[in-house]
């Protein structure tokens, strides 16, 4: 018995870190370029302008700079608190605003820019991944499972990519994970992905060496369940 508790303590640790990593990494990716606007990612902006300034006589805005620093993020939040609008804001500049709410610990703000953004761009995989990294560090995987099912659902003909099924995977089994059915269908999902991409590396740093670890561990806590 001691034995069990000790290894579902260790296995929930590296599920706890598996998630982590899943959600706190602080690079940013590549600004995208003008041929990707027909994805719904806007082009390269040298500014943010972003809501009413309190002050009516200047604008309010941030350089692209400024926007990756959580601190001046967050300060500027502060003086004008109702910029959290995604009308305000082209679907990069959502993405990368939500990233860094994350990264500053402000997941409540991120969720809330995130959701409104995935009301506003409903069809771009971008925002739902984003999206999906925020619900997953605000404790709420089963919205991120339907989420996900409902795009793909609401997209004939467009196939997931394989960070966003490593999201869905993950999702599954941070709603269940003593659940052998969340278990048995999170294992599988990832067996599909390392069997279409047996070299993935994601944008979060997760590699293929890192997912078959990932799926060694959910086979364990299911071969514990039974």
């Amino acid at each position: 018995m001691i034995k069990l508790k000790l290894n579902t303590a260790l296995s929930y640790r590296s599920m706890i870190s598996c998630a982590i990593l899943t959600i706190t990494v602080s690079a940013v990716q590549a600004e995208p370029n003008l041929a990707e606007s027909r994805k719904g990612i806007a082009p390269t902006m040298n500014q943010w302008v972003l809501a009413k300034p309190q002050d009516k006589s200047r604008a309010a805005v941030l350089s692209t700079q400024d926007l990756k620093d959580p601190q001046k993020l967050l300060a500027f939040l502060k003086t004008s608190p109702d910029a959290i609008d995604p009308s305000r804001m082209s679907p990069f500049i959502a993405i990368e605003v939500g990233k860094t709410l994350l990264y500053g610990g402000e997941v409540s703000k991120a969720v809330q820019l995130l959701n409104a953004a995935k009301t506003k761009w409903p069809q771009d995989l971008s925002i739902l991944q984003s999206w999906a990294q925020a619900l997953i560090k605000s404790g709420q995987p089963s919205y991120v499972r339907t989420g996900i099912e409902s795009w793909q659902a609401n997209q004939p003909g467009q196939s997931l990519d394989s960070y966003t099924q490593y999201l869905h995977a993950l999702s599954i089994y941070l709603e269940g994970p003593q659940d052998p059915r969340h278990l048995s269908q999170a294992s599988s999902m990832i067996d599909q992905l390392l069997s279409a991409d047996p070299n993935y590396i994601g944008p979060d740093g997760i590699n293929a060496a890192r997912l078959r670890s990932f799926k060694a561990e959910l086979l364990s806590r299911l071969s514990q369940q039974q």
